[in-house]
């Protein structure tokens, strides 16, 4: 199951919902930082942080004081961590603390490549966050509240919150609560006020005109797991965004059950043959997708009898000649038909993949003169994600 995190800062956001904080991080791993424990003593006393993050200088931390009490009472700082019962990242090593662990920073940092930037311990914990994402530990929403950088002791750190909300952006993950906060600035130079909600309004007046909303999302799967369960994930996503839905669900035939080859040969000419059944079955266009990846968010599409995209993975893989991916969106037009007719036919001979993509060598690269066959990979951005395959050719979380 993806993952969802709260980075809680102690910033005027956070400490305004101290009292129901818990409310506010219901159903993600809380991750605080600092003396943050102080300012929400119910979590505190709860147990109820996940990770814990030290991430200063020994040197500073040496001669730091937390904070004191009212009378006087300066409180134990290491004892206080120690007892919040979570894994502690520290920078360098803590006295009394016993369970923490040295933060991975070349690791995280070289993951991401020059230049090495971060200001600010919120942006080290991002950074820490998007890189077990990378590893496989997939994580579907983050969210802050706290981090805030409106201070001026903090302020220079908002560009540096703002650089590592991009790369989340960049990966597909939903960001919440006040996360994004940065985003609602107004323009401050004259001739530029208002700009930037004029282009928005025409980028968005320009993907959907003439778009086509009414159509149908398909997918088909075996009775097996992550299949089956991420089939019933797709279509409650779908039903969050109004779309319709159908799904097949077929056995393996029992004669081919044990082979392999043929096993394999078989579920790759379940894709094109589903599309054509329910382009007939329900007259409208349809889009598939696998059954083990998910619709973020709603697209729409222009006029056209096919739509295909552009394989994703041509920018994380330096070996695939492969152009496009191994579905689309279909019309269920004459033309629309013969694009997944001829995809078919080639799936009889070689995977889904490399068939689609000798169709689009075949229909569309020689001659687009016997239909409408589109490029609608603008159209899909910041909407699908692909999660990584359980046979492993597919080991990356990859976004349109």
């Amino acid at each position: 199951m993806a993952r969802r995190i709260t980075i809680l800062g102690m910033g005027p956001s956070a400490n305004e919902r101290r009292w129901d904080i818990a409310r506010y991080c219901d159903g993600t791993e809380i991750w605080g930082l600092n003396n943050g424990f102080m300012s929400f003593p119910l979590l505190r006393d709860e147990r109820a942080f996940d990770r814990w993050y030290e991430l200063h200088a020994w040197n500073y931390l040496r001669t730091y004081e937390a904070a004191t009490l009212p009378g006087g009472l300066k409180i134990d700082y290491w004892a206080e961590i120690n007892q919040l019962g979570c894994t502690v990242y520290a920078g360098q090593p803590l006295p009394l603390v016993a369970n923490q662990t040295a933060f991975p920073w070349d690791d995280v940092f070289r993951h991401f490549g020059l230049p090495v930037y971060f200001l600010g311990s919120p942006s080290i914990m991002l950074a820490h966050a998007l890189w077990e994402h990378d590893q496989g530990q997939t994580i579907e929403y983050i969210q802050s509240w706290g981090i805030d950088t409106s201070d001026p002791a903090h302020g220079q750190q908002r560009a540096s919150w703002a650089f590592w909300i991009a790369r989340a952006i960049e990966r597909g993950i939903k960001l919440g609560g006040t996360s994004c906060d940065f985003m609602k600035e107004h323009e401050r130079d004259d001739g530029l006020r208002g700009l930037r909600e004029i282009v928005a309004g025409k980028i968005e007046n320009n993907r959907r005109k003439g778009a086509v909303d009414d159509y149908l999302v398909c997918s088909f799967c075996t009775p097996t797991e992550p299949y089956q369960s991420g089939m019933a994930r797709l279509a409650e996503q779908c039903r969050e965004l109004g779309l319709g839905f159908d799904g097949v669900t077929t056995e393996v035939p029992e004669e081919i059950r044990e082979d392999s080859h043929a096993r394999r040969a078989w579920i790759v000419r379940q894709k094109p043959a589903t599309i054509l059944a329910m382009l007939e079955k329900h007259d409208r266009p349809v889009l598939w997708v696998d059954a083990d990846d998910e619709l973020i968010a709603r697209p729409s599409f222009p006029e056209c009898d096919f739509g295909w995209f552009k394989n994703p993975e041509l920018e994380v893989l330096d070996w695939s000649h492969l152009q496009i991916c191994s579905f689309g969106y279909a019309a269920p037009t004459p033309a629309g038909k013969k694009w997944v007719q001829q995809w078919a036919q080639f799936c009889n001979v070689t995977n889904d993949h490399r068939a689609i993509q000798m169709t689009w060598t075949m229909l569309y690269t020689r001659a687009n003169i016997h239909g409408r066959y589109v490029d609608v990979t603008r159209h899909i951005a910041g909407c699908l994600k692909f999660n990584p395959s359980p046979d492993g050719h597919r080991k990356q979380t990859l976004y349109f």
